[in-house]
């Protein structure tokens, strides 16, 4: 194994890293997390050899916490692939870390949706580095600001977090949707907000923000 290199990155992410494209810090919080054992294949990467792990994605990244530990192992393999980077990927989380700083925690969902946007709008960095925040007031206004356009997604509340409609579960057609039983389990669900096709909100009080694991309203 070459020195220096992330013990247990997970492989799909070294390939991101090579093709210039955006990481996904799911997976990468999940390598941290995991309990089980991956499978390990070795690499290579010009001439020093790497480890490799194939691991499923079973962790979402939703608080500032999660975001700085997957954003450090992040920053750790960019700077093992490309050494030229460090000091751009390591000024880049102290600039989201910034922000979740400056927010209320019921608005940090906002700011993993900003990080997103500019990690995709950046790829790989060959013509936008992630210190030109200069270039990222689209992102900031349409995610962060209180009337962008994204504020108005429904899937997001702003001031709340993940929004419930005031008919819960109410589709167009005049269904159903869900709650997610998933999501109020013990392991939680693997997709984010959103993304999923089941709602998440607390299955004992039907509120959004928490699961059933973590509700403190006393069942009658």
């Amino acid at each position: 194994m070459a020195r220096g290199s992330p013990v247990g990155f997970p492989s799909s992410q070294w390939d991101r890293i090579f093709r210039g494209q955006a990481l996904d810090l799911n997976v990468i919080l999940t390598s941290i997390h995991r309990t089980s054992i991956d499978e390990e294949t070795k690499g290579r990467f010009g001439d020093q050899e790497i480890r490799i792990v194939v691991s499923d994605t079973k962790r979402v990244v939703r608080t500032s916490i999660d975001w700085v530990s997957a954003w450090r192992r992040a920053a750790d393999a960019y700077s093992f692939a490309f050494p030229h980077r460090a000091k751009e990927v390591t000024a880049y989380g102290d600039y989201i870390q910034g922000e979740f700083e400056a927010k209320v925690i019921s608005s940090h969902h906002k700011v993993v949706s900003f990080d997103k946007a500019i990690r995709n709008f950046v790829g790989g960095g060959q013509q936008v580095l992630l210190t030109d925040d200069h270039k990222f007031s689209k992102f900031y206004s349409s995610i962060l600001m209180s009337d962008g356009s994204r504020t108005d997604d429904p899937r997001h509340d702003a001031n709340n977090g993940p929004r419930v409609a005031i008919n819960p579960g109410a589709r167009k057609g005049g269904g159903k949707i869900d709650i997610c039983r998933r999501y109020n389990g013990a392991k939680g669900c693997n997709r984010a907000d959103g993304e999923c096709n089941y709602r998440h909100i607390c299955d004992s009080c039907k509120k959004a923000g928490h699961s059933a694991q973590k509700c403190n309203v006393e069942k009658k």
